[in-house]
């Protein structure tokens, strides 16, 4: 048998070994190899004015950069280099606008996210926060966590077994921890039954139709309640009216046009009263039912897990042109959280199991709790 040959580019060879040689192994200071990038991809305006660091901050996690910006360039042409940018540094970059729009701040994170996070969350360090959610941990290790009553609304996609469900879990917990109240529609009748002693759970078409109704007449009542008291959102009320949170697992799953018609009012109208709704998609899709896509335009919260590498899918989720969910490794947990800013994060890890024990431990109040007994409850679990 004769031995196939095969050829080599010494040259080639050459090359990308010291590529990789330069990128792993070399001293160059973070932000001169960010500067390589912009300067290689010819970052400038129309007048040939480029973007220049105005401040530095070195951290154990990485680095800080302040950019100013010459006229016609923002965040979004930092955000078109960002992954050349990771890839060049070996970070995990966050971009984000400085406070008078003629500043960029780029953080580049050197740290690595732990595999597992366990749950551990107390709102009482947020008393500010109506309906609070630890949305995770960035590589630095610090927690994000967002206000559902500033949020409004939010839709978390990926795909299965990458972090979804937890992530809920996590977010049922945190919330009823708060004094809110949970509902759920959960047509696969697997996750959310498991908390039924806590929250009420739809797992039928018939049952999500009568739910979704029934928080369509909360928001009337709701509405009615803030125009007699002259305030336009509910945080003017806090402490006399508690935040309602309507989770609806797999977007695909409700079927009814009416229930469709429904949820379309609740994203537009439901958030001043404070009624938020959280959706969920295992495979997004722009014609997931007629009316879906204006109700995704009005999920302002974003969260993307691993979508086994798919950009359209990643697009779906976290809007026209942002494949960053198609690049996340296929780690449970690891997320793109976008509102307001956008950056990767891990997740807590949280299961059924463990939300009840926590739960009991903290004696929340059992799903038919009136209002008065769980604001009660939210002023001894969280002073204020």
């Amino acid at each position: 048998m004769t031995q196939q040959r095969i050829k080599l580019n010494p040259l080639g060879d050459l090359v990308d070994m010291a590529i990789y040689v330069y990128h792993q192994l070399s001293d160059v200071p973070l932000d001169m190899k960010v500067q390589q990038v912009l300067d290689g991809t010819h970052l400038v305006n129309h007048f040939d004015h480029a973007p220049k660091i105005i401040e530095r901050r070195p951290s154990e996690s990485g680095m800080q950069i302040i950019w100013s910006l010459p006229p016609g360039l923002d965040t979004k042409d930092f955000d078109s280099r960002r992954l050349a940018i990771e890839q060049q540094t070996g970070t995990i970059v966050k971009i984000e606008p400085g406070a008078n729009g003629a500043v960029v701040v780029m953080t580049l994170y050197r740290s690595k996210f732990p595999k597992e996070i366990p749950f551990n969350f107390s709102p009482k360090d947020y008393p500010d926060m109506m309906a609070p959610l630890p949305i995770g941990k960035d590589p630095a290790g610090k927690l994000i966590v967002a206000d559902l009553a500033d949020v409004y609304h939010m839709l978390v996609g990926g795909a299965t077994g990458y972090g979804k469900t937890s992530e809920l879990f996590v977010f049922v917990v945190s919330l009823l921890l708060a004094g809110c109240k949970v509902s759920a529609i959960d047509k696969k009748a697997i996750d959310f039954p498991l908390l039924e002693d806590y929250i009420e759970v739809a797992q039928d078409e018939e049952s999500a139709l009568k739910m979704l109704k029934s928080h369509l007449k909360e928001k009337e009542i709701r509405t009615a309640q803030l125009r007699a008291a002259k305030v336009q959102k509910i945080q003017k009320l806090k402490g006399q009216m508690v935040y309602q949170v309507l989770i609806m697992d797999e977007a695909t799953g409700v079927e009814n046009e009416e229930s469709h018609a429904i949820i379309q009012t609740l994203v537009r109208e439901a958030r001043a009263g404070g009624i938020g709704l959280i959706i969920t998609t295992q495979k997004p899709s722009a014609n997931t039912w007629k009316g879906f896509t204006d109700v995704r335009s009005n999920l302002s919260g974003r969260i993307c897990f691993y979508c086994n590498g798919d950009a359209n899918d990643s697009q779906v989720i976290l809007g026209k042109g942002n494949s960053r969910g198609a690049e996340l490794p296929a780690i449970p947990g690891r997320c793109v959280w976008k509102w307001q800013t956008e950056e990767v994060l891990q997740s807590m890890f949280l299961d059924a199991e463990t939300a009840i024990k926590v739960l009991e431990a903290n004696n929340v109040p059992k799903r038919g709790a009136g209002e008065s007994e769980i604001i009660e409850q939210r002023k001894n679990r969280i002073p204020t």
